[in-house]
Order: structure tokens, then C-alpha cells, then sequence
């Protein structure tokens, strides 16, 4: 799996939904690795290759989710 940095994310994700995803993880860093690894609200796909399909709202909807701690 290639490992995409932060730029790329940013491209494919949005600035919106990145500042989203900073606020919960805390830095950049981490939301980057966030990006990257398999989430299994996302049915074990990583959020950027959700961004990449255009499915920017469903992240955005775990990202809300995990704020308010609603696991589904």
C-alpha cells in the first residue's frame, strides 16, 4: 500500500474536511496516519481511498460520529 503525505490528502480530501480531521486527532501528523491506515467504519478502507471515490461525506459523517463518540 503506498503511504500518501499530507499534501496529497489535502488534494484528494479537501481543506474542510482536513481541518475536520485535525480538530479530532489533534495534529497533522496523526490525522495524516489517520488518512492512511484502514478504518473499519469505512469498511476496512482507509479514509483516503474513500476521498479518492468522491465518498468525501462519508468520512466526514465518521469523523462526526467519532467527535460524538456514536459508534456504528
Amino acid at each position: 500500500m503506498k503511504y500518501y503525505l499530507m499534501d496529497e490528502i489535502l488534494n484528494v480530501a479537501g481543506e474542510d474536511l482536513m481541518k475536520k480531521a485535525v480538530r479530532l486527532l489533534g495534529d497533522r501528523a496523526s490525522c495524516e496516519r489517520w488518512f492512511n491506515s484502514k478504518v473499519r467504519g469505512l469498511g476496512d478502507k482507509t479514509p483516503y481511498e474513500f476521498c479518492q471515490r468522491g465518498k468525501i461525506k462519508e468520512v466526514s459523517d465518521l469523523i462526526g460520529r467519532l467527535e460524538h463518540v456514536v459508534y456504528c
